[in-house]
């Protein structure tokens, strides 16, 4: 079979396999076949890299077999590409001309502006799913950190070259808009908000495609995946040189993550019929607005079973001197505290238990942050927060298809979007996350990010934010809502 493998760090690996490979027969006349494609992109790369070919060019477009001006050309183009030079087109030299129609393509055209119903679809859809997600994740007796975003950006791109039932569950589990324009559009409208240029915090996110050298994309695909996820296709040798293909993609992942996911994937995660990886990587870095003071962070209890528990750990709780006012509220059930990082776009939500994380799961969706949201309001709050640095990985192939998406994992799966040379499935769906927050502020990769704040004393009666047992935090962007990250904290 073959296979695309999906991974997240977040980056995300999408592994694809194919099914048997597809075989193809010469003949003595050198027939090229009925799909016609290499004499296309035979002629297109004799055009692009100067040859003279009037003279063999009836051949190729309409005899459809090569003469013996078309295999001295056959024959100059292998010798380019380091190939034997037999002039013929077998399989080598096949991959070679697919793999440079996926390097030298033409640009798609223009979308139409995104529109804010299109971009809050988008980001509705990927809220949800992070709620969703987590509630396959949780184990109150575990932290768990990941980036809904990230996934989606790598599903995003999945998507685009699904078809049929394969299409409507990727659709159905990420809540993508069911129109090209308006999902194409959001997701390059948020990716390039998320990429702009700042000094106040560091964001970035990236997607990639890594290919079997000897394996053909459709250039429609490659197209969409480049102009609006940003993601280049790019050929490795998995059935050659796995070891080689595994470096080249963790030190991309590593190279956007600052380092924080240096070995995303392992020659385990590939095989023979591995023949697509799509990559898509998150890195945050922020300051918070009001950091807290070194100086006050002090080993204290942390109730890892609830608040009022008897299992006791020690945390390293962070506090802050002089009065601090944040967006907060009090539900009955839980206290929200909204810490801002500096530039006033992201912010951390903080979701603390009255008693323990179970009285508080079966609330989380969508809605329910938002409405959560809309009852904050500015207060002055007494906060302490513990200091702490965590890793998270999964392999979340079983938990999306127990989430609905079957058919993209299975030998039926349609994903003639990508590729016309057999048939291909998902094989595994990787997902790695990197967790620091201290007095200064939060870095995340890859997933997501969490932390805050500290202690005060006033003379005045404030609130008192006191995280000293399990909580759940987002990282979130204040102007739209959307959800970068997800965090539960139970072992400082």
């Amino acid at each position: 079979m073959k296979k695309i493998l999906i991974a997240s760090s977040i980056i995300f690996a999408v592994s694809m396999s194919v099914a048997s490979a597809q075989t193809y027969t010469f003949n003595s006349d050198l027939s090229v076949g009925s799909s016609g494609s290499d004499v296309v992109n035979l002629q297109t790369w004799l055009v692009n890299n100067g040859f003279d070919i009037p003279a063999i060019s009836s051949n190729i477009s309409s005899k459809g077999y090569f003469g013996s001006q078309t295999k001295a050309a056959v024959i100059k183009y292998q010798s380019s590409v380091g190939l034997p030079h037999t002039g013929y087109v077998g399989p080598l030299t096949r991959g070679k001309l697919n793999s440079s129609s996926i390097v030298n393509q033409t640009p798609s055209a223009p979308l139409l502006p995104a529109t804010q119903q299109g971009i809050n679809t988008v980001i509705t859809g990927n809220n949800q799913f992070a709620f969703n997600l987590y509630n396959q994740l949780k184990d109150d007796s575990k932290n768990i950190f990941f980036s809904p975003f990230s996934l989606n950006n790598a599903f995003a791109m999945v998507y685009e070259g699904a078809k049929g039932d394969t299409a409507q569950q990727i659709q159905s589990v990420f809540g993508f808009p069911s129109d090209n324009n308006d999902r194409q559009s959001s997701f390059e409208a948020i990716n390039n908000d998320l990429n702009q240029a700042t000094t106040s915090y560091q964001l970035n996110i990236a997607n990639a495609l890594w290919v079997e050298k000897d394996y053909p994309l459709l250039s429609s695909y490659t197209n969409t995946v480049a102009q609006v996820y940003g993601g280049n296709a790019s050929t490795v040798d998995f059935v050659g040189n796995p070891v080689g293909a595994v470096n080249t993609i963790n030190a991309w992942v590593a190279g956007k993550t600052n380092n924080k996911i240096p070995n995303l994937l392992s020659t385990g995660d590939i095989d023979s019929s591995t023949r697509l990886i799509l990559t898509d990587a998150i890195y945050f870095k922020g300051t918070w607005t009001f950091p807290f003071d070194p100086n006050l962070t002090t080993p204290m209890p942390f109730y890892s079973d609830g608040s009022g528990s008897t299992t006791v750990e020690q945390a390293s709780m962070m506090g802050r001197s002089g009065e601090t006012f944040f967006n907060y509220t009090d539900t009955g059930t839980l206290q929200a505290l909204e810490m801002p990082y500096k530039g006033d776009k992201l912010a951390m939500l903080v979701l603390l238990p009255k008693t323990n994380l179970a009285s508080i799961e079966g609330s989380l969706s969508a809605d329910f942050i938002k409405q959560l949201q809309s009852q904050m309001n500015d207060q002055q709050v007494v906060v302490s927060i513990p200091k702490f640095t965590f890793k998270t990985s999964y392999g979340l192939s079983n938990t999306l298809q127990s989430m609905g998406i079957t058919t993209a994992f299975s030998p039926t799966a349609d994903f003639s979007g990508i590729t016309n040379q057999g048939q291909l499935h998902i094989d595994n769906v990787i997902h790695q996350a990197y967790i620091a927050v201290d007095e200064q502020g939060t870095e995340a990769a890859a997933a997501t990010a969490i932390g805050m704040t500290g202690a005060v004393a006033s003379l005045t009666p404030v609130t008192v934010f006191n995280a000293n047992h399990p909580f759940i935090f987002v990282i979130l962007d204040t102007q739209n809502g959307n959800i970068l990250f997800v965090g539960q904290m139970v072992k400082p």
